[in-house]
């Protein structure tokens, strides 16, 4: 009986998808007052909402990486965790940014990106 219970419990959470996660990559090009850049943002969901979000900004020059790293410093809270590598900047925890609540459905975080430029797949 004990394999019985265990095997449908197995079959449950196989058969509902509990616990998978799905993986979203939303991109997008631009130039910002003559700066070109390229974000690259990684999203985490699971049961149909944004988990963690992590954005990847490449800058082509790196003294505007900096410049830009210090503004996104003086702007950020305290639970955005922010990375300044060269031409590069790490931005995790971006969808806490992205909702007053820091809490999205995967539909309203892609409508958000989308509404910002982004192509995500």
């Amino acid at each position: 009986m004990k394999y019985k219970i265990l095997l449908l419990s197995v079959m449950f959470v196989f058969m509902t998808g509990c616990g998978k996660e799905e993986t979203l990559t939303c991109t997008s090009e631009n130039t910002t007052q003559g700066a070109e850049f390229k974000s690259v943002v990684d999203i985490e969901i699971k049961k149909e909402m944004v988990t963690n979000a992590t954005a990847t900004i490449t800058y082509q020059d790196e003294e505007v990486a900096n410049k830009m790293c210090n503004v996104f410093k003086f702007a950020q809270d305290s639970e955005q965790n922010l990375e300044c590598n060269g031409k590069v900047i790490t931005y995790k925890n971006f969808h806490k940014s992205a909702n007053s609540t820091g809490t999205s459905t995967k539909e309203e975080f892609v409508e958000y990106m989308k509404n910002n430029g982004y192509i995500c797949e």
